[in-house]
């Protein structure tokens, strides 16, 4: 018999008893896709980000970002440009000049210090300077920085949290380019340059505006990747950080809140544990492992906790040679495995779906089809999570444009974080706090 890990093409996987099994698992532990109203989603969300708004920054969520506007350089200007992920840092120098982005050069890419071990604030930024160091040259330097931070008027943000499992117990309180510039100067690389930080849901934005200038009326950031967040600009003109994914409004499941008790920080950044890629794989984790203990599937669970990569290429190739595929022992758990993982992506994009168009009834804008707003979305899980872009452009269809009749287009910008880093540090200027 042909060993059907080596068709070229899969079975079908949508045996409807297998998916109508992994649909009542789900529903019973609150955790099912048509279970989660996006309208009943969305008016929740948008009175937790008023009362957040008049509460200010302190609140940690719906942050002014006192960025200003973006104000075309007369010449050309080389900028070091650094982007702290979740998962990994990236370094380059762009040159902008009065027509826009010229050239980026010099790329380089590693981990990011304390995802893998606990490490302090300055062995932090040092590591980080001192692999960058041939970057850091220039008199201007962006930084986008990827953790919770309350921005300042001077161009620097004091941290507020590290989030997504980061193991830097003292970073909170300090400020990142302060902390940047003791790094510098420890590496003998200190002189007048000047610093500017960005968040990366800010920089996505800004990213919108140096690639769709003019043709829009509002631009508004989507990250989606490790973590989850949107910025996008009030009728005020202030442009807002919402840290959406620490939003704890949201109803979650059981095993959501199972999952979150085996985390560093239980009761934080609970939106985001729902949805966003640094997560899936231990959620799961989570939901296999109940699915084993209710019989629901007898197999399919590696040995080890699930990663979110382990997640994706199952997701694509359900008889491949990836770790649950090959932990499976019979079709019918890994046709209910498939439902299971496409009923939470189907989840997550409702829910993200919810957060944009909350930001997007903020803005004012995007009432005219011929000045919608752009929106763009970046994020390796955006990117490469299997059916979420689609099933998020059908959400924000149903959602935004039919329900609440606003009218956008969502796009990925190559290169969006480095270039709205850059046109950050170049942006004049100081958005008016809301009142």
């Amino acid at each position: 018999m042909t060993d059907p890990r080596n068709e070229t093409a899969d079975p079908p996987m949508t045996e409807p008893a297998a998916r109508d099994d992994a649909a009542a698992f789900l529903r019973k532990h609150g955790m099912y896709y048509e279970d989660y109203d996006m309208e009943r989603i969305l008016c929740i969300l948008r009175a937790a980000m008023e009362e957040d708004l008049r509460a200010g920054a302190s609140s940690g969520r719906m942050i002014p970002c006192f960025t200003g506007d973006y104000r075309a350089p007369s010449g050309d200007v080389c900028i070091s440009v650094l982007d702290i992920g979740g998962s990994n840092v990236r370094c380059a120098v762009l040159t902008i000049g009065p027509k826009g982005l010229c050239q980026i050069q010099n790329r380089l890419s590693f981990p990011t210090p304390g995802t893998d071990r606990p490490t302090d604030t300055a062995r932090f930024f040092g590591q980080i300077v001192e692999k960058c160091r041939e970057n850091l040259t220039f008199n201007e330097i962006g930084i986008c920085f990827s953790f919770a931070a309350l921005p300042q008027k001077g161009r620097d943000a004091v941290i507020l949290a590290g989030g997504k499992q980061l193991q830097v117990p003292d970073m909170p309180g300090k400020k990142v380019g302060e902390s940047f510039r003791a790094a510098l100067a420890v590496h003998g690389l200190l002189h007048s340059q000047r610093i500017t930080v960005i968040n990366d849901t800010a920089a996505a934005a800004f990213g919108g505006v140096m690639a769709e200038a003019g043709a829009f009326s509002s631009y508004i950031g989507f990250i989606y990747g490790t973590g989850m967040n949107v910025c996008y600009r009030e009728m005020s003109g202030d442009w807002i950080n919402t840290e959406a994914g620490t939003y704890t409004c949201v109803p979650a499941g059981d095993l959501d809140d199972a999952f979150d008790s085996t985390l560093i920080d239980p009761g934080c950044d609970r939106l985001e544990k729902m949805v966003s890629g640094g997560y899936q794989g231990g959620l799961m984790t989570c939901i296999l492992r109940a699915a084993l203990s209710e019989r629901v599937i007898l197999s399919g669970l590696p040995d080890t906790a699930l990663t979110t990569r382990d997640i994706s290429a199952f997701s694509n190739e359900p008889y491949g040679l990836n770790r649950i595929a090959r932990a499976c022992t019979n079709d019918r758990d890994r046709a209910v495995i498939a439902a299971v993982c496409d009923f939470m992506t189907k989840r997550s994009a409702r829910i993200c779906a919810a957060v944009i168009t909350a930001a997007l009834l903020r803005t004012g804008t995007g009432t005219s089809p011929e000045r919608p707003v752009w929106i763009t979305a970046e994020g390796s899980t955006y990117l490469k999570q299997k059916g979420f872009r689609e099933e998020m452009d059908a959400c924000m269809e149903q959602l935004a444009v039919q329900r609440h009749g606003l009218h956008l287009k969502t796009g990925n910008v190559p290169d969006a974080i480095l270039k709205g880093t850059a046109a950050a540090s170049q942006a004049q200027g100081t958005a008016l706090r809301l009142k």
